[in-house]
């Protein structure tokens, strides 16, 4: 789902906090993800400096166990507030198993390779922001992130009229990273499906593809909106 909206009038109170430490381009960012036989989903819920905030539903065109979709899930949310300039990043998840893998409290065990990958890359990640705090939460408040991960797992015939989900092809541990000047197309990586905004915020020129989104969704609210970050 691609929702930009004004967030409430005040911020939460860990927010202010780090806002009052610094000047930088902060976030804070939820995560939430969901694995049912429906299939995989996240819940990304991306606030920005100035109150607003941008929610994004990603559905996983791949099978994914519930720790492995909680992985991709903070994966797409990390490199979303990349993309978005982020230079502080303060986390909200409800899984704990994540934190304390993230933190080095708890070790992977080595023969689950697809999670030591994916430790790998958010760890990748982390080192991208000057600044990257996580803490985890219980399920009742991260209450948005949650829903939109359910979203993403509902059927597509659900979801056609009354949102736009984005799809993730590959899982984010085999993927490599995609630079600016990396070749489309046939022999080239596949951009991300955050790359279209990313290229927004340098260019300020509107996507011409008009299956970037569903007909539903404006280019220009939504890339209007985003410029606020």
């Amino acid at each position: 789902m691609v929702k930009c909206t004004h967030g409430p009038e005040e911020e939460p109170p860990e927010f202010v906090n780090v806002i009052e430490a610094t000047q930088e381009k902060i976030r804070l960012l939820y995560v939430g993800s969901a694995s049912n036989p429906g299939g995989s989903g996240a819940g990304i819920l991306l606030w920005s400096l100035k109150g607003n905030k941008i929610e994004h539903a990603l559905r996983f065109a791949f099978t994914a166990t519930n720790n492995e979709a909680e992985y991709e899930t903070f994966v797409n949310g990390l490199s979303l507030a990349n993309a978005l300039g982020a230079y502080h990043i303060y986390i909200r998840t409800n899984s704990q198993l994540l934190v304390v893998h993230v933190k080095g409290d708890f070790k992977i065990d080595e023969a689950k390779e697809k999670l030591v990958g994916y430790l790998r890359r958010v760890r990748s990640l982390a080192r991208l922001f000057r600044f990257c705090h996580m803490e985890h939460v219980p399920r009742e408040r991260n209450q948005e992130a949650d829903r939109l991960s359910q979203l993403a797992t509902t059927g597509y015939e659900t979801l056609l009229e009354s949102t736009t989900v984005e799809w993730v092809a590959e899982e984010a541990f085999r993927t490599k990273e995609v630079m600016d000047n990396a070749p489309e197309g046939e022999g080239g990586p596949p951009k991300p499906w955050y790359q279209t905004i990313m290229e927004f915020l340098k260019t300020r020129v509107l996507p011409g593809d008009p299956k970037w989104v569903k007909p539903s969704c404006s280019h220009k609210k939504i890339m209007i909106r985003c410029s606020s970050f």
